[in-house]
């Protein structure tokens, strides 16, 4: 999903995956049963940054700012699953001195970026047997857009509050809701990287289990995801499990809408066809499961747009449709200047 390719070439042999989405009706995990980790592979050349985004942006600031309120005192922090680092260097900004270390830990991390001092990221996955003696008591773990890319969360977790026994930590995790495309019905919402998506009793659930405790959760980024924290003291007061929003209905009438999502919006771009190029607004994941689902010949649509510099001439995966920055799809004639 998020490999672009230097050529369309490599952009049509990507690897491919089965989805096969299924849902747990008691607690709503919904997960691939086809899922295969062995077809993926993250490494430099996956590409998740959303920095480029002000919205975006404001999102991370309040995240930070809601995990500095949930430490006291100075904070040393873990995040696993950092990507290129930029929620820590925008955790470094907003703590400022209280921040006192910061380290990640991501295999797809490239090392071309500048990060502010105290933070630092391991180019390699999660393990407690590489984590830098400032970093072994952190009071601050963080897990953002990380679980759904796991194919046992309650064990991951598990590891995760076993690998830091030193003294009590506040757990941040971030994950999309999986209640949110189920009720607002969009298709191209489900990725073969995200094999476990948890809707809001999932995660408690998920998060109790492996022995968190005052575990609260709330749907931030207009909902469409969850952010929960919890802490590994055992000895902290338990909190009301939060309950799912999709119902047995809203799965029924996704499954619905996935049959007649393909032949209405073909209809939909044949048409706007006639009027002239198209273009999509997003080369991250919805926009490249879009133009898979839509139009995987390359027929309809001409490029996908998105503000990443980074994809930038680069060819989406799956389908080979060129990624433009707005600057070169203006120049283009693919959108009038007064749309921005």
């Amino acid at each position: 999903q998020n490999v672009f390719a230097r050529t369309r070439e490599a952009a049509l042999a990507v690897t491919r995956g089965t989805l096969d989405f299924r849902r747990c009706a008691a607690c709503g995990l919904t997960y691939n049963a086809a899922f295969d980790p062995s077809l993926l592979r993250y490494d430099p050349a996956y590409e998740v940054d959303q920095s480029c985004s002000p919205r975006f942006l404001r999102h991370l600031d309040e995240v930070c700012d809601r995990a500095g309120s949930r430490v006291s005192g100075e904070i040393d922090v873990v995040e696993i699953g950092c990507g290129q680092g930029s929620f820590l260097a925008r955790l470094a900004e907003r703590l400022g001195p209280r921040l006192r270390s910061a380290v990640g830990f991501d295999p797809a991390f490239r090392g071309d970026v500048r990060l502010p001092p105290r933070v630092s990221v391991v180019a390699r996955p999660f393990g407690s047997s590489e984590i830098s003696p400032s970093a072994r008591s952190p009071n601050l773990v963080v897990l953002r857009h990380t679980i759904e890319h796991v194919p046992d969360p309650v064990e991951f977790l598990t590891r995760i509050r076993a690998s830091f026994r030193d003294a009590p930590f506040e757990l941040l995790v971030e994950t999309p809701d999986a209640d949110y495309p189920l009720r607002q019905r969009i298709v191209h919402d489900f990725y073969y990287e995200h094999c476990s998506l948890h809707a809001a009793e999932t995660l408690f659930r998920g998060m109790s289990r492996a022995g968190f405790s005052a575990i609260a959760i709330d749907r931030v980024f207009g909902e469409e995801y969850l952010l929960a924290f919890g802490s590994s003291d055992p000895e902290r007061a338990p909190l009301p499990a939060p309950v799912n929003v999709a119902s047995v209905s809203d799965v029924a009438a996704f499954v619905g809408a996935c049959a007649a999502f393909a032949p209405r919006f073909r209809d939909k771009l044949e048409r706007a066809r006639s009027s002239g190029r198209i273009a999509i607004w997003g080369a991250a994941g919805k926009g490249v499961t879009l133009a898979l689902l839509l139009d995987p010949a390359r027929e309809l649509i001409d490029v996908v747009v998105d503000i990443d510099p980074a994809k930038d001439g680069k060819f989406v995966p799956g389908t080979g449709h060129p990624s433009v920055g707005p600057e070169k799809a203006r120049r283009l004639g693919l959108y009038p200047a007064a749309a921005w």
